[in-house]
């Protein structure tokens, strides 16, 4: 009897926050989010519907402020479709894949059929020639990529963890900068591919608190990317994208990786799958074709769920060993400055790193995850300290806290003068990326800014002293004693 009161109490638990998350109940904000794709000024607005919602995959959209091609103007409806999601407690809920091909820059004011509540996207792409200025002076576009002249923020969160008990103070955290994209970097809700109403569940629920805790007071939301993690996928099933079945259904764009995406004139993410739907190797000669592309000369910053340069995990791990195979010959090649990583649930920041050793103007690498609080782990500290000491040479920071790294990417020239020269000599303002990893509490861990033009250089850090490389070789020499000692009794 008390297992049944135990299961159907589970199961009024399950029904109430299902119809929480899913915007059943008229109290609570509906699940909307919003995802960027490969081609810029196209983003894909999502929602999550239930049989007792039989509603078509529409989404209402207009501009209410900036400047848009003229085709752009007024009221549009863009159609696009739902995908089954998952069946619980005797009813299939599904979501909702709206394309939207924005021309132009600013904000859109968007509705889906299900809820009466107005949100809001700001545009910042477009793939029109033509120069735009808002009425406020404060986005531009022109050049190559048609970007804007204002930094542009973007927010690195992974691990957030099955069990996470700080999960929406960590989101909180990160929509208070107000980011303009919002990477969500793997290993979600640890369901290892796995279609069951429990995952649903926590998946609601990391969704839910996405869609609260990083929309703003007008209801505004961020881009969103999500990359796979090792505890998305069945690592039993062939290697594909449907590996990820829960990020497959929810955020479809990851069929596309890698891929990459020009932000502004300083800023562009080059987005891995870190070998869990498909291999390192396999994305090797597309990454060093795109690293590589003479078009654009900012920052380009790959983005994968793995470890190059570990901060907890051992170094020699298969996963690292594979990346620094295929992709780190890559990073040099290319001159790459900044690389984020994660799956070391810790916070580390490596020096710049030149084939496999730092260097200067090597690729810094930063990162780590952990945002959930589940298994934080316990990291190596900086440092040369000899044979016997778990000191990385390659480490210029490590802590054992939850953290997302904060990419604030301005674009070159001085304010005013969109384009102009990006060199230092030249009087002009350069391009610079500011690199910040903060805490779920909002400490800043750790923060620098790269200059393009000034290559990052070595920080001297722990070198161990001359008593402690005596203690080592002292030590080995008595081993080597007590190894010849034993040949010759055994003789």
């Amino acid at each position: 009897m008390r297992k049944f009161l135990a299961m159907l109490a589970a199961a009024v638990l399950l029904v109430s926050a299902a119809r929480d998350a899913f915007g059943l109940d008229e109290d609570r904000p509906q699940i909307v989010y919003v995802t960027l794709t490969d081609t810029p000024g196209d983003v894909v607005v999502h929602w999550i519907s239930s049989d007792l919602q039989p509603v078509r995959s529409t989404v209402a959209y207009r501009w209410v402020h900036g400047v848009v091609a003229g085709s752009a103007q007024g009221e549009h409806v863009a159609a696009g479709q739902r995908v089954e999601l998952a069946s619980a407690h005797g009813r299939r809920y599904w979501v909702h894949h709206v394309p939207l091909q924005l021309r132009g820059v600013g904000v859109i004011e968007f509705s889906i059929p299900t809820s009466d509540r107005k949100w809001q996207y700001r545009q910042r792409q477009s793939e029109d020639d033509r120069a735009f200025v808002l009425p406020d002076n404060t986005l531009k576009v022109a050049g190559e990529f048609r970007s804007t002249t204002a930094p542009m923020r973007v927010a690195i969160a992974g691990d957030l963890g099955r069990d996470g008990d700080n999960v929406e103070a960590a989101l909180a955290e990160v929509g208070r900068h107000r980011p303009d994209v919002v990477v969500l970097a793997g290993n979600f809700v640890e369901d290892h591919g796995e279609i069951n109403e429990r995952y649903m569940a926590r998946w609601l629920e990391l969704l839910d608190a996405l869609t609260t805790q990083l929309a703003d007071d007008r209801g505004r939301l961020p881009a969103l990317v999500a990359l796979p993690g090792l505890m998305d996928i069945d690592e039993i099933a062939p290697r594909d994208a449907e590996r990820a079945r829960w990020v497959v259904r929810l955020f479809p764009q990851i069929t596309k990786l890698p891929y990459a995406v020009p932000l502004n004139w300083a800023l562009r993410l080059v987005l891995l799958d870190a070998g869990w739907t498909q291999t390192a190797a396999a994305q090797a000669d597309w990454l060093r074709s795109t690293l590589r592309d003479p078009a654009f000369d900012g920052f380009t910053v790959p983005i994968y769920c793995e470890s190059m340069y570990p901060g907890a995990k051992k170094f020699d791990s298969v996963g690292s060993l594979v990346l620094r195979r295929h992709w780190a010959p890559a990073f040099d090649e290319a001159a790459i400055e900044l690389a984020v990583e994660h799956a070391d649930r810790a916070y580390k920041r490596s020096q710049p790193m030149f084939l496999n050793r730092p260097a200067t103007g090597g690729t810094t690498y930063v990162g780590g995850g952990g945002m959930g609080r589940k298994q934080l782990e316990d990291v190596a500290p900086p440092g040369d300290g000899g044979l016997l000491s778990s000191r990385r040479n390659y480490l210029v920071k490590s802590e054992k806290i939850p953290t997302f790294t904060l990419l604030q990417a301005t674009p070159p020239g001085t304010p005013g003068t969109p384009g102009s020269s990006a060199s230092p000599s030249s009087g002009g303002v350069p391009c610079t990326l500011k690199v910040s990893a903060i805490a779920d509490d909002g400490r800043v861990v750790d923060s620098f800014t790269l200059i393009k033009g000034e290559p990052a250089r070595v920080t001297p850090t722990y070198v161990s002293k001359p008593h402690e490389r005596a203690t080592v070789w002292i030590l080995v020499g008595v081993a080597v004693v007590v190894v010849l000692v034993w040949l010759l009794l055994k003789d």
